[in-house]
């Protein structure tokens, strides 16, 4: 008998152990989250590596929102000298920097799940160094850099 209640017992802390394990991931996945993307040059359908100079290229920039609360999120992006937004922007505020141009937007974004993108057309000034060129994306106070490819056009 003893053991039959031993066994009964063991279920019980069993069951309650993969309970509390299963929701130890759940549990996580709640905790805020931010995930931000530039892809640059943009194009539908076809791999773009690189961008020429004098060339108008696209960007697209995406911010999301995992948390289950509302976030208010400042983005910043800065474009190195050379590298210019080809027509105004309204979703954006501008400025001239010694570097070259930023960009900046505050995001609202929805708690649950919420998403905003943007489509940015930019242009290459034609005497752009053939170099890597870093694009820094800076959201909520962190910062990553993308490296933009600018090569000599294909022939």
């Amino acid at each position: 008998m003893r053991i039959y209640q031993w066994l009964k017992h063991f279920n019980l802390l069993y069951v309650a152990g993969l309970v509390l394990w299963g929701t130890l991931p759940c549990l996580a996945a709640e905790a805020p989250g931010i995930n931000a993307t530039l892809e640059i040059p943009y194009s539908l359908g076809r791999n773009q590596m690189t961008a020429a100079p004098g060339e108008t290229i696209h960007a697209v920039f995406s911010i999301e929102n995992t948390a289950s609360q509302e976030r208010i999120v400042p983005v910043e992006i800065l474009f190195p000298a050379g590298i210019t937004l080809s027509e105004r922007q309204e979703n954006w505020q501008m400025a001239s920097r010694q570097s070259g141009q930023a960009i900046t937007k505050t995001v609202v974004l929805a708690g649950g799940y919420g998403q905003w993108f943007d489509f940015l057309t930019l242009t290459v000034d034609e005497n752009m160094v053939i170099d890597a060129q870093p694009i820094r994306l800076v959201v909520d106070g962190m910062s990553k850099s993308i490296a933009l490819t600018v090569a000599p056009p294909a022939s």
